[in-house]
């Protein structure tokens, strides 16, 4: 596919490097030259310098050829305008990055279609969401679910008390779980397991999951799911406010922010919220406001290295739950060191709905997660698929892809070696990044 990405920011660096792995054709639109030529030289994309509302730059950059175009420059207004124009020009699809909750009503998002705007990104906002899914269910770090809860994947790390310690995947298939493994997160790195695999203590795994499965993984990896009354907030920025104005309707929530004028912001934007002007990384403050009553820690601050110390106060006082947006990736396995419960990152948010657009086109994919190195993907099987020829056991599936599980006639299956996919299987594919091109072989 062709795609054009206008920005040259983190998240458009972000993008360019994901979505050249998956052998796609980019060219990225952006008026830093320095950012531009360090995304020539380490990534296989093209770059195009000019800015983002600029005809010109747009026809230089291929739009009206281009299959999927991406504005996520830090401001709202050039994106919309951006995705208008590369829809005039040609452009098959467009998407832009926005900041305006009203504009993610319905109405707006079908007046938005109207004009050439196809769909629209709000970061924070599907930050937002992932963090209250991750307090409902804060004994796993991650969770996503398919067809109505059918299928569910879910990643834990395994506790010091997990009977799973030194546990031979092997084993699995002897013993009747509601689950299986699907991928393995060690050192850092995402491992697609075989038989001769095994589980231990402090991998985070993520598993397949029936819909009354989850309970029994809950108890075998040893954890348990906490119950929330009060939250406090680290950061009264963006990420904050809108956090706060969510969980304010369901929780006790403080804020805190050494910025006076983020907590004037918060405090016109969020109602029954306690908010607090001072350093949030200041032990004596958060002791003072009730840090180790406090059942939820959120740090939503700029900058991962800030959020990172906040939670390691946070976790020195008690709190049994710590959040925190991280949004630089080198930072991600120091956060699974640190044990921070729930790590939220905008970019990996965006990129799970660019995917979905671009597996959309081709295969009809209602769900896209994307991870650090991998993909979880929800795919329609197509009537004449590779995947529909033998049973599971004899497709020959490449090295980092496997079938997590799929959904049929509404009801979700785990997937053996025996299982036979056909035609119109809702299938949930687990993959190394990298892996898209042969996916749509074998499933579309």
């Amino acid at each position: 596919m062709n795609l054009v990405i206008a920005g040259d920011g983190e998240t458009a660096t972000h993008l360019a490097r994901q979505l050249s792995s998956e052998h796609q054709d980019v060219v990225v639109i952006g008026i830093d030259k320095q950012r531009l030529a360090e995304l020539d030289a380490r990534f296989n994309v093209m770059t195009c310098i000019g800015k983002a509302v600029s005809p010109k730059a747009l026809n230089r950059a291929g739009v009206p050829d281009c299959d999927l175009f991406i504005s996520v420059t830090p401001w709202e207004e050039q994106n919309i305008i951006a995705a208008q124009l590369a829809k005039e020009l040609g452009a098959r699809r467009t998407v832009a990055r926005i900041d305006t909750v009203e504009y993610v009503e319905q109405s707006m998002q079908t007046l938005f279609a109207h004009t050439g705007v196809d769909t629209m990104v709000f970061p924070e906002l599907l930050a937002t969401d992932e963090i209250e899914g991750g307090l409902k269910r804060n004994w796993a770090r991650r969770w996503f679910e398919l067809h109505d809860g059918e299928i569910i994947v879910a990643a834990v790390r395994l506790g010091e008390d997990t009977p799973f310690d030194t546990f031979d995947i092997s084993r699995l298939g002897k013993i009747d779980f509601p689950f299986h493994v699907c991928a393995i997160k060690r050192n850092g790195y995402t491992i697609i397991p075989g038989g001769g695999d095994s589980l231990q203590r402090g991998d985070i795994v993520y598993f397949s999951i029936l819909k009354d499965g989850s309970d029994k993984v809950m108890q075998l990896c040893g954890k348990e799911n906490r119950e929330i009354s009060k939250v406090m907030i680290s950061g009264a920025g963006k990420m904050g406010r809108l956090a706060a104005s969510a969980l304010s309707k369901k929780y006790t929530v403080k804020v805190i922010d050494a910025d006076l004028r983020n907590c004037e912001r918060m405090a016109e934007a969020a109602e029954d919220v306690t908010i607090v002007h001072a350093d949030p990384r200041d032990i004596e403050v958060l002791r003072e406001e009730g840090l180790s009553a406090t059942d939820a820690f959120l740090a939503l601050d700029e900058g991962s290295e800030k959020n990172i110390v906040s939670c390691m106060l946070a976790r020195q006082a008690g709190v049994p739950v710590l959040v925190a947006d991280i949004e630089d990736i080198q930072y991600f396995e120091e956060s699974e060191h640190l044990e921070i419960d729930i790590v939220v990152n905008k970019k990996l948010l965006t990129s799970s709905t660019i995917f979905q657009l671009l597996l959309d086109t081709a295969l009809k994919t209602p769900k896209c997660l994307s991870l650090e190195d991998a993909e979880v993907l929800e795919i329609i099987v197509g009537d004449t698929a590779h995947a529909t020829r033998k049973p599971v056991r004899d497709l020959k599936l490449p090295r980092g892809m496997t079938i997590a599980g799929l959904v049929r006639d509404g009801v979700g299956l785990l997937v053996s070696g025996s299982t036979q996919i056909q035609a119109g299987d809702a299938v949930v594919v687990f993959c190394l990044a990298g892996s898209l091109s042969k996916v749509e072989k074998i499933f579309k």
